[in-house]
């Protein structure tokens, strides 16, 4: 019997960090359609490139999915933190080393998150703390979606 936090825990894996799942519940099976993965085949400057108007660049995503990681840990320490969800998007263009940073930095957030979520029992009986445990889920599979449209079109323009 799993727990509802391993099962969470185990899609949050395949949304961030799952090189090859036999089967996957909502990324492609290439074995590098993860987050991490899929950032990690983009240099400083497709990451930077502006997409459409209106659109955010894939730094800005990676940026703001780290910042939404970073809040989420708090919360799970027990904090309350006032997040500025709009500064979370400030990140647009990123050189080299700020690149690797940032990949380095999510790819140790959402380990840290994952770790968490997997030892949680039970549905929270807070409804917040559920639904910030969900959403998690919900908030990686979209920008999963989002920044793999943003790095086909990058790709087209390269």
């Amino acid at each position: 019997m799993h727990t509802l936090g391993e099962v969470v825990a185990d899609l949050l894996e395949e949304a961030y960090l799952a090189e090859y799942y036999e089967s996957t519940w909502f990324k492609d099976n290439d074995p590098e359609s993860s987050l991490l993965l899929t950032l990690d085949q983009l240099t400083h400057e497709q990451a930077s490139r502006k997409p459409a108007v209106g659109r955010y660049t894939v730094a800005a995503h990676a940026a703001h999915v780290l910042f939404a990681l970073e809040v989420g840990l708090a919360y799970a320490r027990g904090e309350q933190p006032r997040p500025d969800w709009e500064s979370s998007w400030g990140t647009s263009s990123v050189d080299e080393e700020g690149w690797a940073r940032l990949r380095e930095d999510l790819r140790r957030k959402a380990k840290e998150w994952i770790a968490f979520v997997r030892k949680v029992p039970t549905l929270p009986e807070d409804p917040n703390h559920a639904r910030g445990l969900l959403g998690s889920l919900a908030h990686a599979a979209y920008h999963l979606g989002a920044v793999r449209q943003l790095v086909a079109d990058v790709m087209k323009r390269s």
